[in-house]
């Protein structure tokens, strides 16, 4: 694996994706069955679509923050553009790059978040997290 040194050797093709539309329920189920920490979403304002991340911890914090049972379900029902706008839950910026990139300086620049790939167009190709490279 000495030769492997791109960013596109490594990583998880085709990537499952959150959406602004989906309610918190959804994400929280996406994340819990497959043990994932982070999901992608993009974020398109017209112009130029962008990506973010979607994590547990985020997630977490908003759905507990609610003060009792019935206001935690209003929760799980919050599309995520919702808590978004609201700036109850915070998305994180993740380094983006192309499946040429090397990896060597991808992980310099990921600050211990996943790394997208996406194509010149900005299409998700692809996500690299730590877990891939062990």
């Amino acid at each position: 694996m000495r030769d492997l040194d791109l960013v596109g050797d490594y990583m998880v093709k085709n990537p499952v994706c959150a959406a602004l539309w989906h309610p918190l329920s959804f994400i929280r189920q996406e994340m819990l069955a497959s043990s994932f920490s982070y999901l992608p979403v993009a974020i398109d304002d017209g112009a130029k679509k962008s990506w973010r991340l979607v994590s547990d911890l985020a997630v977490a914090r908003y759905l507990r923050s609610a003060k009792s049972s019935p206001e935690r379900g209003e929760r799980l029902a919050v599309t995520l553009k919702e808590a978004v706008e609201s700036k109850a839950l915070i998305l994180e910026e993740p380094y983006v790059c192309q499946a040429s990139d090397r990896l060597a300086t991808a992980l310099e620049r990921c600050q211990r978040l996943p790394i997208l790939v996406c194509t010149d167009s900005d299409e998700l190709c692809g996500i690299l997290t730590a877990f891939d490279l062990l």
